[in-house]
């Protein structure tokens, strides 16, 4: 170990003690060894080695794991040697026995290993008793023999000469010095032997006086200062050592604390159960004897003056003396006579000062009675301590401590008033020096038995003693820990700032307040830093350097004992800035230092905000505080002062503003938008502080910088906005950060402003500063990629400007640094955007009207914001997909394993997420360029073409990946995993069976349960699996049955998918054993259709969206999501089962034909669903339906020969014919890739269907069903073609074969082929007349009916066509079949009470009956129908039913009553009755007659409140003419008067109950004669909370899991007398009727039915809309159009909210338009139309429908409103995406109404009678049919609908109307130029 440096040897050495097995012996061997050689000869001493192993010696002392035995060697090693080096033997002395000239560098080598020496042995004393008294026993020895040695060399009894005994006791008195100082370093406990005996012994020492008569004996080493010894001589050293070692003993006996004088946990031992308490009393009177000089204890009087100018030795007496007294509870009074004889001599020895701080506390904590006097001599302290330059600690602060703990134990008054004693300390009169003295005197009244005369207090130096003043308040303020003390301390030392004071005490008090006001609330702080603020601004004219530094300190020290986000960070980095601002702007030509003095202040302030920025988010700003702007605003005062990029100021402050620039947000302002020049401009730091000289060194600067920007034509303030970006951005580039440069762009003001291509410019002059910052760094932090990858980010930015630069800028990026992308996260970057891309692209297909605007990797967390267009999106996708490539081969070529590695991770970090559908064409690039990256060994390039291929090194990219994919779950590894040493293969083997076997039944009971995670399915099958294929066949088939069986009875896609993944892999991996998996998968699929009977093979009939429960509500889109989601789970699992069946099909039929037999069986029990209508039908299934058929006609091909086969043949046709066994289907959503996928699955099946008839003889029965279902398939492929290219001739992803119109009937449909069908399923025949317009066809249908009227009965289809041919009723069939059939909707019921329909009770009867069919939630839609049923109901059905339902809710009951009411009288004022009042006076009495219980207390507390609140109106009408005030007033007054009952509601809402009322809401609304109001209410609603098991539940049926949950609305009201709101009524429920209607297809459009409720004759409660405001009210708040309005309120067109807001007026624009046009909305003037706060257009206030205009003008002749404004927000013109995606919506809006036409006409038919001004009678109806263009084909409506749009754009009847309405009513409008009208490409009709 010798060759080893001494660090390094003594490391080592240590290091092998640690090591207790085989280390410690021999480290013990080392240790004799060297040990026995220096005993042996003492010059060996001095060798390093032996040094080396005493210090490692010492060390191990320390180590935790010591046992007893190792640490009595280390004592007895380490007490050898002390022994040694003190040259104390019992044998001899070897020291002396060296020459005289060796004997000094002995005893200074001596000197380096004693410390450590006792260091060590007081740790083995500390931790073990035993050797604790081993060494008081050993060291009792060692110190009599030094004192004895002491005493022969006083005595002269060592024949030795002067200077070797002086070198010798020099030597033991500094080793006695340094034992006694460690000893009272090391705390032991009370009850420690060697803690007892060194109390003793110091004790001892110090009373033989040993130290004294050594100085007089020895004096030239003894008196001379010693820098080692803090310039104390070694006398005093020794004696200051013992009388500490005996100090820390006693206190140790005291208390047995670590620190006695701590007083906040000052506790003493009781006296009796000490038994210290003699040697205490003695130390007690030792002391007060040494202190008083009593002659018992002077040995050398003549040296005791050493130790009396010693004022740190009188204070350790005065120590000792005051802790025995403590503990004996008797204060000496030489005990404060000393204390304040001690206050007089603070100057003289500051190291006193602490001590003499911890005898006053302790005495005023033990003895009460001295607390006021000791408190006062503590403030004497805090004011006239000594401070020291040199020393961090001050004094004051100690002294004010220990004051505040003293005074928290007493009263908060206390602290109040010594707090404003100190504060009134701080004069500024003219004699400071005697004002301090007398004030201090004035607070120290001491008492009688202690005085102190002036002339004892220390001499005043003013400055100091307000330094320790202001020190004092600001601890005493701390340690009280009071909010209110912080406040006051803060205000006092605020108002004693004065620059008449000091400039160091200034800063002290500025230095103080910073650290209050961390602790201070936020209105104190809040005013601190204002002061703060205000001196700052101040040094501009008087600068002070103190000043300056103190205020940095300060609120650096603020910033950082402050959350980066916190309301006080915020607070001081606001004033901050704005003083920066302040000063950059000030100016003051008076003074020629104004400039530098601004500058210095403006640097300093810098530096502040540079440590109060850090860590802030600009992005999570506040936006009330306007940060953004004030940020800009500073950047532009720091530019005007000089601080430019570039110049002296801003390199010499390089770091703090590179720091500054790192945390600012851009210089663009997303608030401003299009202004962003004329904010600029009138920019209040611009505008006019720009000096012509500044203007000049700014262009100067700049062109310097970039020569290239081009000055002419900038403004001045765009010159200094230039500069200012420049420098902002530059340094914010050293600080790694460019992205946000970038986003500059993204403003379209800038865009459009002469500063576009200068930021340009500055980007690419920042991007080298960029890169080179970023190559210099070592590694890359987290905090650097993530920049890199936001910059990768913006090059899919949605603003062209942007995504060009960012594209620039990656492009120069990896050119210089192409090793970035060996960055894994920046690889996966490119990748993952790639897949965003492709995602966002094909929104297109899937969901293209609605498109999703924000999309995010969960992997990396990386969120874009794609443009709604979707051709834009393309062009982003084939422009980064071809940059990405270009960049990542250009990485591989520089480090291509590096990269091929990279690739190679990011298809194996595959997460199973278990879609169906996952393309990521993100992995298909990483593959693409793995495979064409050079192989290790050869050049692929080089390899010639063969064949026509050309050679890349897929091969071995592949062999690669597999290799490393290999063994990730090989079996094997578990089993080796399980194997121990008493374990035999075979016995873990069969545990691990036993284990899977075990988890596969476990995970079989938990899918039978219901409760099994995806997660946990995943983990146990994916074992069991792997298990599997090693395993013997028994096994084998064990496991594997359980394999497939499971996922079986979860059946979700999840389990599904995962199960055929799995069987695939174990069949590819036991090829031998497919046939057994397939049987199982085929016999668990039918096993499953049989016994769950859920989904897909339910066997419900889907109810149609007018048997459903309507609401008037918006349209919920979210609800499309959930009925996709629960769909696609019954439907997707049944198709990949099919794909795995038919996938196999041919191979089993090819190779042993049992298996394929199975399959044909297993296909032929779901024909037999099929045929038996056991399947659902529904848009969503057609896929799988057809999929079906696809597949059972493949098997057909192969059996058609056979008789089974033949029979399957038939079954298959049967399946096929009876999906047309309902209404024509439109498709579900928007997703068009599906809608074509059905149409190429039908063209398969025609062609396969004809293939059949053109190689097979079939009877003439089979053609004809061949024939039929061909003619409906194409039927079928036509309607599809026409809903998925509404608009012909436009753009479409998706690639179809156009379909010719002959496919809409392509060719005639015969008796035969119907009798045919029918024999099939006669309801296929019913619902043929829906699908073709043909008479002859419909003719022959009902004549089927007619023949075979019992096969009807099961589809209500065949009635309304019965209904249809014969409106009277009289039916040309048994009328007894009605008693069967099915119902129709419930709409249509009532039209059955007609007159028009002839006495009939067996028609009365079904009517009734289809009305008790439904629930009541469905019938309480159309109370206004059912009521109006009353006025042609003879016999009562209709009177029986209200009344029997009226029992069963209350609910519509009520509702019941109030539509009664409103139909009592014919006109607004009650006056005219109705024909049918009688009927409804009955209806009624007997309704209220039959209330009883609960049910009559709910009805009379409800209907007794909403009286309450409408007879407001009746005591308003006499404040008609009054101001609208008084009017409110007495709303306000009526308001308070209502009682609010439990239940109650509002007539509007009766699905919440009212549970509380805005009093103060009543507003008055505009009438002439009546007296409306509004009011708002607080309404308690409850809402369905679906479960996450939308895969499991029923297609049709309700999931037994939804819950409920409440949640509180507020809702206004308008309370209306004098008009008739029925009309309103039936419109908004139509207007329901049609949301219900477009939501059955999932169309993405939006509507509003609001509710209205007429309560009684010309009275009606009317929803206010919430969050919207009428286009009226717009145009009076100066709003140019609604395109403005879009601009102003959602950003610019390509911001995300203004997309999003665009989408949503197009979608409620294309319903409402429809809508329009087919209930013939008048009077659609601007005050009637709403737009929402979302951007929706809303229709309200229908009081002009169907036949009637106002004032019967014919203004308004266009189909519907399509203004200018409407269509500037919808792109401006006719060509542009939104407008299309309008156009093709109300083109589907109007084909699916029309398959509702009957409906719609039987819920206005019955209103007839209700005298409605909008009725004409039958004409209205006509006339409504007339509008569906029900004699038009799907393709003929459709460009119908599109010539209605021609016909509506920008109509100038629409421009006149609103003119006129302007004129008379002062409804506003919007007057643009009127574009050109568009020709509409359509076919004719």
């Amino acid at each position: 170990m010798d060759c080893l440096s001494l660090p390094v040897r003594r490391e080592s050495l240590v290091n092998l003690g640690l090591l207790k097995t085989k280390g410690w012996p021999l480290y013990k061997r080392i240790c004799q060894q060297n040990l026995e050689y220096s005993s042996k000869e003492a010059d060996l001493l001095r060798l390093y080695r032996v040094k080396d192993t005493v210090l490692s010696l010492s060390q191990l002392c320390s180590a935790a794991s010591l046992s007893e035995e190792e640490a009595n060697f280390l004592f007895k090693q380490l007490f050898r040697y002390l022994q040694l080096y003190l040259c104390i033997s019992e044998a001899t002395c070897l020291a002396f026995s060296l020459e005289e000239s060796a004997q000094d560098s002995f005893f200074q080598n001596s000197l380096d290993c004693i410390p450590a020496i006792l260091r060590g042995l007081l740790v083995l004393a500390k931790n073990y008793q035993n050797i604790a008294k081993n060494f008081s026993e050993n060291a009792d020895f060692l110190l009599e023999v030094i004192c004895e040695r002491f005493r022969a060399w006083l005595d002269d009894e060592i024949a030795e000469t002067q200077s070797r005994r002086a070198l010798a006791s020099s030597f033991y008195a500094t080793s006695l010095a340094l034992f006694f100082r460690y000893s009272s370093e090391t705390q032991f406990s009370p009850d420690n032997i060697y803690s007892i005996w060194l109390s003793q012994r110091s004790l001892a020492f110090l009373k033989e006086g040993l130290a004294s008569r050594l100085a007089s004996a020895f004096s030239d080493v003894f008196l001379v200062p010693i820098q080692e010894f803090d310039n104390c001589n070694l006398a005093v050293y020794l004696q200051l050592s013992a009388t500490g070692a005996l100090l820390h003993t006693c206190e140790t006996f005291v208390s047995g604390s670590e620190n006695y004088w701590d007083i906040k946990a000052h506790q003493q031992l009781p006296v009796s159960s000490d038994i210290h308490r003699d040697h205490i009393s003695f130390v007690s009177t030792f002391a007060e004897g040494k202190l008083l000089g009593t002659s018992a204890f002077l040995e050398d009087p003549q040296m005791e003056h050493l130790f009396e100018n010693c004022l740190l030795y009188k204070v350790f007496l005065l120590k000792l003396l005051v802790l025995s007294s403590n503990y004996l509870k008797a204060l000496p009074s030489t005990a404060l006579d000393w204390i304040n004889t001690l206050l007089g001599m603070l100057t003289e020895d500051s190291d006193a000062v602490p001590h003499l701080i911890d005898c006053i506390g302790s005495i005023a904590v033990n003895f009460p009675s001295q607390l006021h006097a000791m408190i006062k001599r503590l403030r004497l302290i805090a004011i006239y301590a000594p401070r020291s330059t040199s020393s961090e600690v001050s004094f004051a602060k100690i002294a004010a401590r220990k004051l505040a703990v003293l005074l928290s134990s007493s009263s908060s008054d206390l602290a109040v008033t010594c707090i404003y004693q100190f504060a009134n300390l701080l004069s500024i009169g003219e004699n400071k020096e005697r004002a301090l003295i007398l004030a201090s005197r004035e607070q120290l009244p001491l008492d009688q038995q202690s005085s102190l005369s002036v002339s004892e207090l220390p001499r005043a130096n003013v400055q100091s003693s307000y330094l320790n003043t202001v020190e004092a308040v600001g601890e005493i303020a701390l340690m009280v820990n009071d909010e209110k003390i912080y406040g006051l301390t803060i205000s006092l030392l605020i108002q004693k700032f004065s620059r008449k004071l000091p400039a160091a005490v200034d800063a002290v008090i500025i230095n103080v307040l910073g650290k209050l006001s961390v602790r201070a609330n936020e209105r104190d702080f809040s005013m601190l830093i204002q002061f703060y603020s205000l001196q700052s601004k101040q040094l501009v004219s008087a600068y002070d350097r103190d000043i300056s530094l103190a205020l940095y300190q300060s609120r650096c020290l603020i910033a950082s004992n402050t959350e980066a986000m916190s309301v006080k960070r915020l607070d001081l980095l606001k004033c901050l800035l704005d003083e920066i601002i302040q000063i950059g702007v000030s100016q003051d030509y008076a003074k020629d230092e104004y400039a530098d003095n601004k500058k210095r202040c403006i640097s300093l302030t810098i530096q502040a905000l540079s440590a109060c920025v850090r860590n802030i988010n600009y992005n999570e700003l506040p936006t009330g505080d306007n940060f953004a702007a004030v940020f800009r605003n500073m950047w532009f005062a720091l530019i005007l002062n000089g601080f430019r990029y570039g110049t002296k100021p801003s390199e010499h402050l390089r770091l703090q503003l590179v720091t500054l620039a790192k945390y600012s947000p851009p210089l663009v302002l997303s608030v401003v938008g299009n202004n962003f020049g004329s904010d600029l401009e009138l920019n209040t730091v611009l505008r006019t502080h720009i000096d012509h000289k500044t203007l000049s060194e700014i262009k100067h600067e700049l062109s310097k910088e970039i020569p290239t920007l081009d000055f002419k034509g900038l403004e001045s303030y765009e010159v200094c906005y230039l500069s200012t970006v420049l420098q902002l951005e530059a340094l914010r580039s050293y600080s790694l950060g460019l992205h946000a440069l970038l986003s500059y762009l993204s403003n379209i003001g800038l865009r459009n402003s002469n500063l576009h291509e200068h930021i340009v410019q500055i980007a690419r002059h920042n991007l080298p500063i960029f890169v080179r910052s970023l190559s210099s760094k070592k590694f890359l932090t987290e905090e650097m990629i993530q920049e890199v990858q936001k910059l990768i980010s913006l090059c899919c930015h949605r603003v062209r400007d942007v995504r060009s630069l960012a594209l620039e800028c990656c492009a120069y990026l990896f050119s210089e640094l192409p090793s970035l992308l060996c960055v894994k996260q920046l690889l996966f970057t490119l990748l993952e955007l790639l897949n965003i891309l492709w995602r966002g692209s094909s929104e297109e297909c899937l969901n293209q009207y609605v498109p999703q605007l924000e999309y995010t990797s969960k992997e990396l967390n990386l969120t874009v914001v794609l443009p709604d267009s979707f051709e834009t999106r393309q062009d982003i996708l084939g422009v980064f997909l071809q940059k990405s490539k270009q960049w990542i081969m250009n990485s591989a070529r520089l480090v291509p394993s590096e990269l091929k590695n990279l690739l190679q991770s990011y298809l194996a970090d595959f997460k199973d997420v278990d879609d169906v559908d996952n393309i990521e064409i993100g992995r298909s690039i990483a593959f693409e360029i793995g495979k064409a990256i050079p192989m290790s060994d050869t050049d692929a390039s080089l390899v010639p073409s063969m064949g026509g291929w050309n050679s890349d090194s897929a091969s071995e990219f592949i062999s690669e990946f597999t290799v490393c994919q290999r063994y990730k779950n090989d079996s094997r590894y578990v089993v080796s995993k399980l194997l121990t040493n008493n374990d035999s293969i075979s016995s873990v083997a069969k545990k691990v069976i036993d284990d899977t076997l075990t988890s596969l039944d476990k995970l079989e009971e938990e899918c039978k349960d219901g409760h099994v995670s995806s997660d946990r399915l995943r983990d146990v099958l994916r074992r069991a699996a792997a298990q599997a294929v090693t395993e013997p066949l028994v096994t084998f088939a064990i496991i594997a049955r359980k394999l497939v069986r499971i996922p079986f009875l979860a059946f979700s896609t999840k389990s599904i998918k995962l199960g055929i993944t799995l069987w695939n892999w174990v069949m590819n991996e036991v090829p031998q054993q497919r046939a057994y998996i397939m049987n199982q998968i085929v016999r668990s699929w039918v096993s499953s259709l049989e016994q769950q009977k859920k989904g897909f093979f339910s066997g419900n009939r889907p109810k149609g969206p007018l048997e459903l429960s309507m609401s008037y509500a918006p349209t919920d889109r979210s609800q499309f999501g959930k009925t996709l989601t629960r769909m696609k789970g019954q439907l997707v699992p049944h198709i990949m089962l099919l794909q795995v069946v038919s996938g196999n099909f041919e191979s089993f039929w090819n190779s042993g034909r049992q298996i394929a037999m199975l399959i044909m069986h297993a296909m032929s029990f779901i024909m037999n669903q099929l045929n038996g209508l056991q399947s659902v039908h529904h848009p969503l299934c057609r896929e799988l339906y057809l999929k079906i058929l696809t597949f059972g006609l493949q098997i057909s091909e192969n059996v058609i020969t056979t008789l089974i086969g033949s029979k399957f043949y038939h079954k298959c046709l049967d399946a096929t014919l009876n999906w047309f066994s309902c209404s024509p289907l439109w498709a579900y959503g928007a997703d068009n890739l599906q809608i074509a996928s059905e149409i190429s699955l039908m063209e398969a099946l025609v062609t396969s269907l004809k293939s059949f008839t053109a190689h097979y003889t079939f009877k003439t029965e089979t053609t004809a069903k061949q024939s039929l279902i061909i003619i409906l398939l194409q039927n079928e492929i036509y309607r599809l073609y026409t809903w998925m290219t509404p608009v012909e001739n436009e753009r479409s992803l998706v690639k179809t074969r156009v379909v010719p119109p002959n496919f809409e009937k392509s060719a005639p449909i015969t008796d035969e082929m119907l009798e045919t069908a029918w024999s099939v399923s006669p309801t296929v025949v019913l619902y043929l007349p829906t699908r073709f317009k043909d008479a002859d066809l419909r003719a022959s249908v009902l004549k089927l009916i007619m023949k075979d009227t019992a096969s009807c009965v099961r589809d209500s289809v065949g009635l309304k066509l019965l209904f249809e041919e014969y409106p009277s009723g009289r039916l040309p069939i048994d009328n007894r079949y009605l008693l069967f059939w099915a119902p129709l909707p419930p709409v249509s019921a009532p039209v059955l009470f007609l007159p028009k329909i002839k006495w009939n009770p067996l028609v009365l009867q079904y009517a009734m009956r289809t009305l008790k069919s439904y629930s009541v939630d469905v019938t309480f839609f159309y109370v206004p129908q059912i009521v109006q049923s009353l006025r042609y109901d003879a016999l009562g059905y209709a009177e029986d039913f209200i009344i029997e339902t009226s029992e069963l809710s209350q609910l519509f009951a009520h509702q019941i009553l109030w539509n009664m009411k409103a139909n009592l009288y014919k006109d607004e004022t009650a006056t005219e009755p109705d024909g049918m009042k009688p009927i409804l006076d009955r209806v009624m009495e007997r309704m209220v007659n039959n209330l009883s219980g609960e049910d009559k207390d709910f009805y009379e507390r409800e209907f007794t409140f909403f009286n309450e609140v409408t007879s407001i109106s009746g005591k308003l009408k006499p404040f008609i003419k009054k101001p609208k005030p008084e009017k409110k007033a007495k709303i306000d007054e009526e308001m308070k008067k209502i009682k609010l009952d439990v239940g109650v509601y509002l007539p509007s809402n009766p699905d919440g109950i009212v549970v509380g009322i805005d009093r103060k809401s009543g507003k008055p609304l505009q009438s002439h004669a009546k007296a409306p109001f509004m009011a708002t209410f607080k309404i308690q609603k409850e809402k369905i909370i679906d479960i996450d098991n939308a895969e499991t539940e029923d297609l049709n049926e309700p999931s037994e899991t939804k819950r409920k949950q409440s949640y509180e609305v507020w809702q206004s009201a308008i309370f209306k007398v004098g008009d008739d709101c029925r009309q309103d009524v039936l419109t908004l429920q139509l207007i329901a009727i049609f949301k219900n209607i477009f939501d059955s297809v999932g169309l993405d459009v939006y509507l509003f039915p609001y509710r209205v409720t007429a309560t009684a004759p010309g009275c009606g409660v009317i929803d206010v809309l919430p969050n919207c405001v009428s286009r009226d009210m717009l145009g009076r708040e100066a709003v140019n159009g609604l395109y403005d309005y879009f601009i102003t309120k959602f950003g610019d067109e390509d911001s995300i909210a203004f997309q999003k807001a665009r989408s949503n007026f197009v979608q409620s624009m294309a319903a409402y338009s429809v809508i329009t046009y087919l209930l013939q909305f008048k009077d659609r003037h601007n005050g009637n139309i709403m737009i929402s706060n979302q951007g929706h257009i809303l229709h309200i206030d229908f009081g002009f429908i169907f036949d009637i205009a106002p004032g019967g003008i014919t203004f308004e002749s266009a189909p519907f409103k399509l203004t200018n404004e409407m269509i500037a927000v919808m792109g401006g013109n006719n060509k542009t995406p939104p407008f299309r995606r309008f156009q093709e919506l109300c083109v589907k809006c109007f084909l699916v109404s029309r398959s509702y036409v009957n409906e719609i006409c039987n819920a206005v038919e019955i209103m007839l009678g209700s005298g409605l001004p909008c009725f004409k009678g039958d004409i209205t109806i006509a006339h409504i049919r007339e509008r569906f263009a029900l004699d038009l084909n799907e393709r003929q409506a459709a460009n119908f609908m599109l010539r209605l749009i021609e016909q509506s754009y920008a109509n100038k009847r629409t421009v006149l109307y609103d003119q006129f309405q302007k004129a008379t009513n002062g409804k506003n409008y919007y007057m643009a130029q009127v574009p050109p009208v568009f020709l509409m490409h359509t076919n004719a009709v």
